[in-house]
């Protein structure tokens, strides 16, 4: 090596201890470690859950409908059929669920509780399509318990198998992704904790070296050829998976030639620029024809998710407006006894990309003293509110009727409430004080909400109370799943139970 040779970072006593070096722990052999990969692995465990369920439906085929109840003449071609529409749902399930990463595989409660609920959903709607074929009576009831029973213990233990063996090959450093980085200090502690933290994959820092030895002499964009010579020289004796490159305050393009050079190398190199990062949330990179673009910001609910959830809702508003149209009706005849004026109250609110939408209500509110413009707040002991009206605040129940904005594609089940257009936050319009708030309206509004399970609904007292209301709204927005929407749903049946925060 020359005297140009770069420094290696000191990673100080704690980071040195959590990120062993290469001379620390010894390398797997470098060509296994290049036949296994995590991907692989994640393939292997999919590919065991689908031979999982379908060889437990063999095997309870043949010993019980073959041997035991002695019937030879049962169709085997529907059974193979079944199983493996169960085994395929049951895997995209999972898929979906990122059940199959690594760091998620070691983790075995979690694997568990993920197998029996899959599981279950799987076979739930296996039994409800086939009731819809009337198919169901071709298959035998024993059959499908001791399947179940057989598919769910051979998973189960195949997953405590899967979990120590991940862990035991992780710690032999096979499916450890070694990282060499090149930063200047002020990137380098995030990154590395977000490696440590944050990493899908087991992740090993086996050199640090400072950026500004591969810059020219005076700071420019040109890298230092002996530098740089050095740098390759040394990464090619070690076992390399990928490069980090960090810049804390830098647009990147000065990195292109130090980059340029390192693409001899065989491994994946990836640019870190928190600086432009932090201003623009880069989401991904997608292509136009042959020009690159830099993803900013992502449209919620597309493709599969809005088929999902635009066909959950309007199913589910049908059945639970059939389900509930007896309670529907005594309450409609309790508001017309308790109280002279309409059954509805119907107000124009914010709807999906801030179009107005009608939103009916029961009405809650002295027919003289109800505010159709929303601008006066409702206040807890509100002399406004009715008898019967405060009750089905308490209970959320005035909100039923709005199951008929949802059937009619103007709301959802879950998703941020829709405001009234005069609604404010202190003595000034809600957008006015609350950054961010027409953001809450990229989805449609929901009956319920992430806030409103959290405790925030009701009298608004504070900007600060408005604030949190919408970064909620815009959590589950940024966060959502078909899991989130199903929790927010037994969340919120739990709280029509009865609210504190009601008024």
């Amino acid at each position: 090596m020359t005297d140009a040779q770069p420094d290696t970072l000191s990673l100080g006593p704690q980071a040195a201890g959590e990120w062993s070096s290469a001379a620390a722990t010894p390398a797997a052999p470098r060509r296994l470690r290049r036949i296994l990969s995590g991907r692989m692995v994640s393939d292997a465990v999919m590919l065991f859950d689908i031979a999982a369920m379908l060889g437990a439906g063999l095997a309870v085929y043949e010993a019980y409908l073959l041997q035991f109840m002695g019937e030879p003449s049962v169709d085997r071609g529907q059974y193979v059929l079944g199983e493996t529409l169960a085994a395929l749902l049951f895997v995209i399930l999972c898929q979906y669920q990122h059940a199959y990463r690594l760091n998620r595989l070691t983790d075995l409660p979690r694997q568990l509780r993920t197998v029996a609920r899959n599981l279950l959903l799987s076979v739930a709607v296996l039994a409800f399509a086939c009731f819809f074929a009337k198919v169901s009576t071709s298959f035998s009831r024993g059959w499908a318990l001791l399947w179940i029973a057989s598919a769910a213990i051979t998973l189960g233990l195949g997953r405590l198998a899967i979990s120590r063996g991940v862990k035991r090959v992780i710690r032999a450093g096979y499916l450890r992704r070694r990282c060499v980085v090149i930063s200047d200090e002020p990137a380098l502690g995030p990154l590395l904790h977000a490696l440590r933290e944050g990493s899908e994959e087991p992740a090993e820092v086996v050199g640090v070296f400072p950026y500004r030895c591969m810059t020219g002499p005076h700071g420019d964009a040109g890298p230092a050829p002996d530098h740089v010579a050095d740098l390759i020289a040394t990464l090619r004796a070690l076992p390399l998976d990928e490069i980090i490159i960090a810049l804390a305050d830098n647009d990147g393009t000065g990195a292109k030639p130090l980059i340029d050079r390192l693409k001899v190398l065989p491994a994946d190199i990836r640019l870190s620029l928190p600086s432009i990062a932090h201003q623009l949330p880069i989401r991904g990179t997608s292509m136009i024809g042959r020009l690159p673009m830099i993803d900013v910001a992502v449209g919620p609910l597309k493709h599969w998710h809005f088929l999902l959830k635009a066909g959950f809702d309007r199913s589910a508003a049908l059945v639970l407006l059939i389900l509930f149209s007896p309670l529907l009706l005594a309450i409609a005849l309790l508001i017309k006894l308790d109280s002279r004026g309409p059954v509805f109250f119907v107000q124009d609110r914010f709807g999906f990309n801030n179009n107005v939408i009608r939103v009916i209500k029961f009405r809650t509110m002295h027919v003289e003293q109800a505010d159709p413009s929303g601008g006066v707040h409702t206040v807890r002991g509100d002399e406004r509110i009715t008898r019967f009206g405060r009750l089905l605040r308490t209970h959320s129940l005035d909100e039923l009727p709005q199951l008929l904005n949802v059937l009619s594609g103007e709301m959802s089940l879950v998703g941020p409430r829709p405001h009234a257009l005069a609604m404010k936050a202190g003595d000034r319009l809600y957008h006015e004080v609350v950054s961010d708030y027409f953001a809450r309206h990229r989805v449609k509004p929901g009956i319920t909400g992430w806030a409103q399970v959290n405790g925030l609904r009701g009298e608004i007292t504070s900007l600060q109370q408005a604030q949190q209301r919408v970064e909620y709204d815009l959590h589950y927005i940024e966060n959502w799943s078909f899991w989130l929407d199903l929790k927010i749903l037994l969340m919120s049946a739990r709280e029509m139970l009865g609210s504190e925060n009601a008024v």
